[in-house]
């Protein structure tokens, strides 16, 4: 399965950021970045990001007990979540989200933000290379070639880029989910 093509993107960087994955990361990042772009907002909360990423993989961890492995922490951050939410193993993506952005839990926002530590930067590696995270910030913020500039608490999202992922939001979600 292909990307769409689109001349105002590079796809092949985008496709490129899925060729070396050792955990799943990647793929719920992006994905949460889909749902995200979905609502049309170019500045989004990375807690928010954080949050879709878990409600998107919840019914594949507690529904399907899939497992991701050892060295991937996104299913482990969902066992303890759903424990101390108390939500049930069948709680559909957006009531997940919706009690993820709501919860002022100090447990729950700690997991969140433990996909800050390398999630949002190296998903950015292959349009600004590898680098320390403090780099990798700050070239995030110079040109527009790349889906996003980081900052400490948000994203910003490239214009371009937004409507690349509103305009083909169910063919990258298909993409994703495939690879």
């Amino acid at each position: 399965m292909n990307l769409p093509e689109d001349f105002r993107v590079d796809t092949a960087r985008l496709a490129g950021c899925f060729r070396n994955t050792s955990a799943t990361y990647k793929f719920y990042w992006f994905l949460a970045l889909l749902a995200e772009a979905k609502k049309g907002q170019e500045k989004i909360d990375k807690i928010s990001l954080f949050a879709q990423m878990v409600a998107q993989a919840w019914h594949t961890v507690n529904y399907f007990k899939i497992s991701f492995g050892a060295a991937d922490k996104l299913g482990r951050a969902i066992s303890r979540i759903r424990d101390t939410e108390g939500l049930s193993v069948d709680a559909g993506p957006d009531e997940v989200y919706r009690a993820l952005i709501r919860s002022e839990r100090k447990e729950t926002k700690r997991e969140l933000r433990h996909f800050d530590a390398n999630v949002p930067h190296k998903f950015l590696s292959p349009w600004l290379d590898s680098g320390t995270k403090g780099t990798v910030y700050e070239r995030s913020r110079e040109g527009c070639n790349h889906p996003y500039a980081l900052y400490n608490d948000h994203i910003l999202l490239q214009p371009v880029w937004g409507d690349y992922f509103k305009n083909y939001a169910g063919i990258l979600r298909g993409f994703c989910l495939w690879h």
